[in-house]
């Protein structure tokens, strides 16, 4: 009983780490696929922030299953504000950007961003159309 007690924390973390893992459709990608992508990176990118993926973080004998699934909780919301920081970080240098361009041609920033898009656009086209030159030269050898 003692032993139950005791483990009763770690048993209830492992349950909702494991239906977590178990979601049909697009809440398998968004519950469990995607935490492990962003897992991988943001550990890469930042060790002693970051804790590993789930599995990796299951291997070790030092750490419970409520520690995990608190130390994942906190990963993810890192990973969000994170991720949220360096998206408004780019909103907001396009849209200096966008002003800045605008005041200096006289165009109006609708134009500009219209402009820029088109750029955007047609370059990611001619990505995807035109062969990459390393690919080609590999292919050769």
């Amino acid at each position: 009983e003692l032993f139950s007690e005791s483990r009763a924390a770690d048993s209830e973390a492992l349950v909702t780490i494991s239906r977590n893992m178990d979601r049909p459709g697009k809440l398998f990608f968004v519950c469990f696929l995607l935490p492990i992508i962003l897992d991988g990176i943001f550990h890469k990118l930042a060790p002693k922030v970051f804790g590993p993926n789930i599995f990796a973080m299951f291997q070790r004998q030092d750490i419970g299953f409520k520690q995990i699934q608190t130390k994942k909780r906190l990963d993810r919301a890192l990973q969000l504000a994170c991720i949220g920081s360096a998206l408004t970080a780019v909103a907001w240098g396009a849209g200096v950007a966008i002003n800045w361009i605008s005041r200096l041609t006289g165009k109006s920033r609708g134009v500009i961003s219209a402009g820029m898009a088109t750029v955007i656009i047609t370059g990611v086209i001619l990505r995807k159309i035109i062969p990459d030159s390393k690919a080609k030269g590999s292919q050769a050898a």
